[in-house]
Formats: structure tokens, sequence, C-alpha cells
């Protein structure tokens, strides 16, 4: 092997590292961004397991589902979300539903019945369409309520 070849094994050999090297990096990313995404607040209140929903849910003093004044609560408890957390409530093919948008980048915001079954997710995502089971949300959902608006002011990290 002459000098040439041993610095093309060397240059390949290299070149073989960094690929390695970023794979894993973007692996952790990716795993540190869907561990991220599963722990949003919203996620830890409406998808824990709970009993079948009854027939009528209770609602609250306020008049919302218990389990909006749940979240209600444990956001108002989390750090401050950029942009600022906002429950909003609409009528959607009939029925009260409640829109839960995510905390960040390229994560679902999901509508939620009111008893906290999640329908869809019109919004988020890596195309920002959302998941397409509710690709009509926005141009059918009528009576837009906010139910909770972040007060707070974000400092950032």
């Amino acid at each position: 092997m002459d000098l040439r070849d041993a610095s093309q094994f060397s240059a390949a050999l290299v070149m073989r590292a960094v690929a390695v090297l970023i794979g894993g990096l973007v692996w952790s990313a990716c795993a540190a961004c869907v561990s991220a995404q599963q722990d949003t607040v919203a996620d830890q209140v409406v998808d824990s397991p709970a009993p079948p929903p009854p027939l009528s849910t209770p609602a609250s003093d306020s008049g919302n589902p218990a389990w909006i004044d749940s979240l209600i609560a444990r956001l108002q408890r989390a750090p401050v979300q950029n942009p600022p957390g906002t429950i909003m409530r609409y009528m959607y093919k009939g029925e009260p539903v409640y829109s839960v948008p995510s905390p960040c980048c390229d994560q679902f915001g999901y509508v939620y019945s009111a008893s906290q079954v999640r329908i869809c997710a019109p919004s988020g995502g890596i195309t920002g369409r959302g998941d397409g089971r509710c690709p009509d949300f926005y141009s059918t959902a009528t009576d837009p309520t906010v139910i909770w608006r972040e007060t707070r002011e974000w400092r950032g990290r």
C-alpha cells in the first residue's frame, strides 16, 4: 500500500466515523423531542389512565368539564409556555370540543370532546397540518370561546 492508498483509507475511515457520530446525534435529538412531546402538560392530564367517561360529563363551578379545570390548574403551576398556553372551546359537528395547542414546535395541538376523548389534531406536526383526522376543523368549527389564556409573562430560559 502506497501513501496515496493509506490517505484514501484514512479519509474513508474518518468519513464513516463522522457519519456514525452525526447519526447518533440525530437519533438522540429525535428521542429527546419525542420524550418531550410525550411529557407535555396537557397529555399528563388528558391521557392519564382513567375510568370510562360518565354518560354526562360533570361540570365544575366554572361550567367547564372538571378535567378542563384540572388541566388549567396544572398549566398554571407549570412553567410559562412560549407561545403562551390557551384553551379554546368550539362547537364541532354539533358537540362542544376543547382545543389544547401544543407548547412547542412540530407537536400536535389536540382537540378533545367534553368527556376527555381525544378527537384529532387539526394542527401541528412536521407539516403543521395535524394528524389528518379532522382537516375540516378550522373551516367548520364554530363559536370559538377562550376558556383560559396564560397571563404570566414568558421570560425565556
